[in-house]
């Protein structure tokens, strides 16, 4: 979404959000260090093996991105981008996130990390990154970052389209093959099998949701629930 999209949606989860749901932002919950939102649901579990055992709700969720204007110059743009990274890195560490750096340098520089993390308190570097994330909102630049720090140009999200899942239809962006090539490559190509991972290697814990099969059941569910209210 779009930061002001981003806000509004916030603001009416706090008034209308079923029960069912936990909507985790770094405001709802103080072990939560990342920029955008998950939308959890009650009940089940789903750990990430760096929040394992930090954050107090683990649930089955959907991760919901705002989208910031960068500059439009290149230089300027990696700059901003690389700001960007080193305050979310000395986020994760001031949390105390687990993190395994895949070479030597890496492990360095997330040293590095730790320790000017030490400096500031957790809001202190959450308002931060904030206020650097949201510092060309007012701007009409021609790209914007997300939360996942990729690259986007705005145009793939000036109309929308429907686009059908399992019988039920979706709103997507217009751009969305560009959307999903800057964010997975050539994302119709299956990796080699040695090359594939998973985001945990836990089994997710659906709860009283176990024996619900499709979407249809879903959508019963939620009905029921919204009945219930």
């Amino acid at each position: 979404m779009i930061r002001s999209e981003y806000e509004r949606f916030l603001t009416v989860c706090d008034d209308e959000l079923s029960s069912e749901y936990f909507l985790q932002t770094f405001e709802s919950d103080t072990d939560y260090a990342n920029s955008f939102a998950k939308l959890r649901l009650n009940g089940t579990k789903y750990p990430a093996p760096r929040y394992e055992g930090i954050l107090s709700n683990e649930g089955i969720h959907i991760e919901i991105f705002p989208f910031d204007h960068v500059p439009d110059g290149a230089l300027h743009r990696r700059i901003h981008r690389f700001k960007l990274m080193t305050l979310s890195y000395m986020c994760v560490a001031k949390y105390r996130y687990t993190i395994k750096p895949s070479t030597p340098i890496r492990k360095i520089l997330y040293l590095g990390f730790q320790y000017l993390s030490k400096l500031f308190s957790k809001t202190q570097l959450v308002n931060m990154r904030e206020h650097l994330l949201q510092k060309y909102n007012q701007s009409q630049t021609n790209m914007c970052i997300n939360g996942a720090y990729i690259i986007y140009p705005n145009e793939i999200f000036n109309s929308f389209l429907e686009l059908e899942f399992e019988g039920i239809k979706f709103p997507v962006p217009a751009g969305y093959t560009t959307y999903l090539e800057r964010a997975y490559g050539d994302y119709m190509s299956l990796p080699p099998e040695n090359k594939r991972t998973r985001h945990t290697p836990y089994p997710p814990d659906f709860g009283k949701y176990a024996d619900i099969n499709s979407v249809d059941d879903v959508l019963k569910q939620m009905a029921s629930s919204s009945k219930n209210r």
